[in-house]
This record gives C-alpha cells, structure tokens and sequence, in this order.
C-alpha cells in the first residue's frame, strides 16, 4: 500500500473503510436491539446467566494464560492476562450462531443466554477496558 498510493490516497483508503466499519457496527447494534424486544427474557435463568459469563471468562483466562506468561517472562510484562482476559468481547458472531438455530424450546434458552454474554461483554468489560488498562499500565511503572 505504501508504495502503490501516495500519502493522500492511503488516507482517504483508510478513512472510508473506517467509515464502512462503524456504519456497520451501528447497523449490528441496531439489529441487535431488534432482536432484543423478540428474546423472550425469563428472569428466573439470571442464575444460568452468570454461570454463563462466568465460564465464558474461565474459558478465556484459561486459553490467554501461557501468553500472559510468555510475556511475563520474555518482555516483563505485568498484567496481560488480567487484559487479555477482559478485552474477549464476544458479540456479533455469538448471536449469529445462536440465531441460525432450528426453532425450539433449546433455541429460546441459548439465546437468552448468549444475549446475556454479549450485554455483560460489551457493557461491563467495554466500558471497563480503558480502566483496567489505566490500572495495569500504572501497576508496572
């Protein structure tokens, strides 16, 4: 890209595929919120919910644990796990399995569930990111 565009071309290159970018993450949300008001929500699962989350970050601690200790002992570093662990958001493709899924009573519950994941994901652990980033940058200095 550097060599086949001048400087100006890269830029408006870049720009309007940022600009695809959020155009679609905006229609994703706005889907999604669609789909929030057909989800039957069925207060009484709020207990396999946070089981749910719980394992869905068990999981992703499990699966970054030796990078977070490659780079603990290769770079020094401290706290890529903790970061690693917390920026796994899990949105779009999640609910796209979960809606291909034959009608059903089990459909119902997986959508639920899934539905609660990417609530907690994208409101709790991203709107908590840029802290714990801040918190894990400031506990190495």
């Amino acid at each position: 890209m550097r060599t086949a565009m001048s400087e100006i071309t890269q830029r408006y290159v870049r720009g309007f595929w940022t600009l695809v970018d959020e155009i679609l993450n905006a229609l994703l949300f706005l889907l999604l919120g669609l789909e929030m008001l057909v989800v039957h929500v069925d207060l009484p699962l709020m207990g396999l919910w946070v089981a749910a989350i719980a394992l869905v970050l068990i999981a992703r601690l499990l699966v970054v644990l030796p990078w977070g200790a490659y780079f603990h002992i290769r770079q020094n570093e401290q706290g890529p796990s903790a970061l690693l662990t917390w920026g796994g958001l899990h949105g779009a493709l999640s609910l796209a399995l979960a809606l291909t899924l034959p009608p059903g009573d089990e459909k119902v519950l997986i959508l639920s569930v899934t539905f609660a994941v990417v609530i907690f994901s994208v409101l709790v652990q991203g709107l908590t990111f840029r802290s714990l980033a801040g918190w894990v940058a400031g506990r190495t200095k």
